[in-house]
């Protein structure tokens, strides 16, 4: 009976453990979005996160999007 209340407290721990590792860059990133677009669209900006995940990586994604739209925007004004 005891194994089984401390199996259940430590699946309690991990379970909440690996929640908050998944959404907290979530929530960075969603944070640094929101203040990209707040801030007028200001394509000089980027998106630092340290994350090596899949989050990770869609900041770098958002990143080399900045800068592909800040290159047609600079073309064409050329």
């Amino acid at each position: 009976m005891i194994i089984m209340g401390v199996a259940l407290v430590l699946s309690v721990v991990m379970a909440a453990w690996i929640l908050v590792n998944i959404t907290k860059p979530l929530r960075t990133l969603k944070f640094k979005l929101q203040d990209l677009v707040n801030n007028g669209g200001d394509l000089t900006q980027t998106i630092q996160l340290k994350s090596k995940d899949e989050v990770g990586e869609l900041a770098d994604a958002i990143n080399h999007f900045i800068e592909n739209i800040r290159a047609i925007i600079v073309e064409v004004n050329q």
